[in-house]
């Protein structure tokens, strides 16, 4: 995980810690026993759910590295314009880890995140393209699907009008010999991204002055 954001997130840690006291305090002050015992449910709440969101990206970033998916014919295209196929970076020794980049958000101690794919040498981004094959049971024909530009077919998925897309080559050789159309092609891989976002509590329908931190994908 890189923060690309330490001003920010150095903010959002002391602001978390100060509306801990907040509630702290509210706690303390409150005048009936019930409120009391649901403001203690949220008792240092701030601060444990930002490093939580943080720590699941961590947690993330370091299971897809230990354990990544990489089929031997997928494509690695370097910042340098190379390409090479996993079963050659192998073979050459080179490998890649999961890191997930934290950007200031512009919703108030919030953060915008974006998983990418590294080379663990040179630290520099790499883009991974998969093999997969699109299936047509929509009624074209061979000669139809042919035809299609490539750069519409990231799209072009609908399993309801029977477009699907496979990454088995197997599956799809058994979709040509039942004589359904097939197209080949190479996708890149999308990392996950989302955001960390700060939400305020609500207390009988107003704004309290706590809250907490929650992860949206």
């Amino acid at each position: 995980m890189t923060i690309l954001c330490p001003q920010e997130f150095y903010e959002a840690t002391e602001f978390a810690r100060n509306i801990d006291e907040i509630l702290s305090t509210a706690i303390f002050h409150a005048k009936d026993e019930n409120t009391r015992k649901d403001l203690e449910k949220k008792r240092g709440l701030a601060m444990r759910s930002l490093m939580s969101c943080f720590g699941s990206r961590a947690f993330s970033d370091a299971r897809d590295t230990e354990c990544p998916y990489f089929p031997d014919e997928s494509e690695i295209h370097f910042a340098d314009g190379s390409v090479s196929t996993v079963r050659d970076c192998k073979a050459a020794g080179k490998s890649f880890v999961r890191d997930t980049f934290i950007y200031s958000d512009f919703c108030p101690h919030s953060f915008f995140f974006r998983e990418e794919w590294l080379d663990r040498d040179t630290r520099e981004v790499v883009y991974i393209y998969d093999r997969c094959w699109y299936l047509f049971k929509d009624g074209r024909t061979q000669y139809d699907v042919d035809r299609l530009e490539e750069e519409t077919l990231k799209d072009i998925v609908n399993l309801e009008k029977g477009i699907s897309r496979v990454f088995s080559a197997e599956e799809a050789e058994k979709a040509t010999r039942d004589g359904t159309p097939v197209r080949e092609a190479m996708i890149r891989r999308g990392g996950m991204c989302g955001g960390i976002i700060f939400h305020y509590d609500y207390v009988n329908g107003k704004r309290a002055e706590w809250g907490s931190w929650s992860t949206h994908t």
